[in-house]
């Protein structure tokens, strides 16, 4: 990542973590989608479409909707950030090696898909039990990809630790929101859901676009041979 959009970067998360946390407003919300309009312009626009850096980029860009649609339609929010996550995982792609290993390694996003449901079921309002649902499970599937990138096929690279850690700070921005709109108070909620938020998009965007230099040129279509890279 170049020099300049990283600080750019820096400064307006922490201004806009800051500012959400202090004083909520418009202002605020307008300040929300500045980092993620660095990291687009950072990435850059995926011409021609890659797997890797236009998922990426999707992914971002779906990420700066629900940054703003989510104060003002919950749903639409939770919709825009599925979609993120959907994306991230297509740029992760998939390797068929170690079957076993692979489904080991799954185990922490089930648990944490499982035990998040069972917390939230019975508080969730009734009309938002199913999007709820669907959400967990997909950023469960995200968190349980990057672990399997970072302990099995992809052991070793600094690319896939950083997705790694991107994907379990999302898992642990958005439980935060979760358990702070309906099961506990969290103290000063906005500092604490923001600061690991925008962590975990720096992060996913160092474990993807970094993931070498060939991932731009990476075609559309999976990998099918034991030990291909996605």
């Amino acid at each position: 990542m170049r020099t300049a959009p990283l600080f750019l970067y820096l400064l307006t998360a922490g201004a806009a973590t800051l500012l959400a946390e202090l004083r909520p407003g418009p202002v605020a919300l307008v300040l929300k989608a500045l980092p993620l309009l660095v990291l687009l312009w950072d990435v850059g626009l995926p011409c021609p479409f890659t797997r890797r850096h236009g998922f990426l980029f999707l992914g971002l860009a779906a990420s700066l909707i629900g940054d703003e649609v989510i104060a003002f339609v919950f749903v639409g929010g939770i919709a825009a950030f599925l979609v993120a996550h959907v994306c991230y995982l297509a740029a992760m792609g998939w390797e068929r090696e170690r079957p076993a290993a692979q489904l080991l390694a799954c185990l922490p996003a089930i648990l944490l898909w499982g035990g998040m449901l069972q917390l939230l079921w019975p508080r969730v309002p009734a009309d938002l039990k199913g999007p709820v649902a669907v959400y967990l499970s997909v950023i469960s599937a995200m968190l349980a990809r990057a672990t399997i990138r970072a302990f099995v096929t992809r052991r070793g690279e600094v690319a896939s630790w950083a997705m790694f850690a991107g994907a379990s700070l999302f898992a642990l921005s958005d439980s935060l929101i979760a358990l702070s709109r309906w099961v506990l108070t969290v103290p000063h909620p906005e500092l604490a859901i923001l600061s690991t938020y925008y962590l975990a998009q720096l992060l996913i965007r160092f474990g993807l676009a970094d993931a070498g230099a060939a991932g731009r040129n990476e075609p559309l279509a999976p990998a099918t041979t034991q030990g291909a890279r996605p």
